[in-house]
């Protein structure tokens, strides 16, 4: 039996291995910190690089260091990863949802001068799925309004806009390097910028923070494993079945193991800096990265090509002067549980996100949410995969 899974982590079997014999033997030197992060100032064409806990932490970081507190505002997209919003909260500062521009997951330009206030200070672009915003729409009103530009490229590591990286558009931007990302360390995130005085402000809040021990690290390398034997083509039919009968059961088992509780969203988990070898491990995935990432959108083209006109089934806008991460395939239908439960019966797993939709006032954004699913995309995908997963589309939504 064939069967795919959702999400296949960008990590080779050697690789852990490797990693693991360093962290056992101890065989690694703070310097393949500040030796990756050069790396990445190279790639993403910033000046200062921070690897720091975790995209949310670093998120946490670039708005105190700024300053931002209570009676500011945030203009953000009303379509978003809960933790953003629930760390603005926790800081005080007021989240301001901004509506979807139809067919996107972007927040509509055009609505963001009705959204401003006199409080707002900054506009956070969240390119989900690794489909950037308009940044030039987006910089050019925050140029003309004195407003600072952010943006949350957790999902966008390699994604590019008119050339250029994102994540080299606004004053500062968070990246995620989670075990699931295209480009991962295993956990951690990327903090950057260009602004000389905000990198040193953020250096010195880095500095205090106390780094991984091994002890600590290692479980992140096992879970990184096991999701990888989880995976694979050998393990997941397998692991399809369970899935398949928690489907059957009304439980989705995928979404209770990963996607976070409310009560948990604004705390600042993983405040330890990651451990020198997952800087060494990320340095290595690096060099590779591009080729990797030609295969992926090579994949992603081919994909949505064939699912093109498919009946019932939505695309997402492209804007052609972007070029995505491809960190996942998005989709729009209307039976969202129903195309969901089909796919996993013809062995293709698919999920909802892990976004919710924010504001009463952004009916866009809410209708974006009750249909967007997320299906398989990886560089592993070949003929025969591909072909399963158009089949098991074409059949769901008959």
């Amino acid at each position: 039996m064939v069967a795919l899974p959702c999400l296949r982590p960008s990590l080779r079997p050697r690789a852990l291995v490797t990693l693991g014999w360093e962290l056992l033997a101890g065989s690694t030197a703070p310097e393949q910190v500040s030796r990756f992060t050069d790396e990445v100032g190279v790639y993403l064409k910033r000046s200062t690089v921070l690897f720091v806990p975790s995209a949310r932490q670093g998120l946490r970081l670039l708005l105190r260091a700024l300053g931002l507190g209570r009676h500011d505002e945030v203009l953000l997209p009303a379509l978003t990863y809960p933790a953003v919003p629930a760390v603005l909260r926790e800081l005080g500062i007021t989240p301001v949802f901004v509506e979807l521009l139809p067919g996107t997951l972007s927040l509509d330009p055009s609505r963001l001068a009705a959204a401003r206030t006199a409080r707002t200070k900054v506009v956070l672009a969240t390119h989900l799925a690794g489909l950037p915003h308009a940044l030039g729409d987006l910089a050019d009103f925050c140029s003309a309004n004195k407003l600072i530009l952010l943006e949350d490229c957790a999902q966008a590591f390699g994604a590019t806009y008119d050339a250029r990286p994102v994540g080299s558009f606004g004053l500062a931007a968070i990246f995620s390097l989670a075990t699931t990302k295209a480009f991962t360390a295993l956990g951690g995130g990327l903090l950057v910028t260009d602004e000389a005085a905000l990198g040193a402000a953020l250096l010195e809040s880095c500095v205090g923070l106390p780094r991984q021990t091994r002890s600590e690290a290692l479980p992140l390398l096992g879970k990184a494993a096991m999701l990888t034997v989880a995976t694979s083509s050998l393990v997941f039919p397998i692991v399809a079945r369970g899935l398949e009968l928690g489907d059957r059961l009304g439980i989705d088992l995928v979404d209770g193991l990963l996607r976070e509780r409310e009560a948990g969203l604004g705390r600042a988990l993983h405040l330890h800096r990651p451990h020198p070898a997952f800087a060494g491990f990320a340095s290595r995935q690096l060099g590779d990265f591009p080729s990797r990432l030609r295969r992926r959108r090579h994949v992603w083209h081919e994909l949505r090509d064939r699912l093109h006109g498919v009946p019932g089934l939505g695309l997402p806008a492209l804007d052609p002067r972007a070029g995505f991460s491809a960190a996942s395939f998005p989709v729009f239908v209307e039976d969202k549980r129903g195309f969901r439960s089909r796919l996993r019966r013809s062995g293709v797993d698919s999920s909802a996100g892990f976004i919710e939709a924010f504001s009463d006032g952004c009916p866009e954004a809410q209708k974006t949410l009750d249909q967007l699913v997320f299906l398989p995309i990886y560089e592993e995908l070949g003929e025969r995969e591909l072909e399963l997963l158009v089949r098991a589309v074409r059949t769901a939504l008959a």
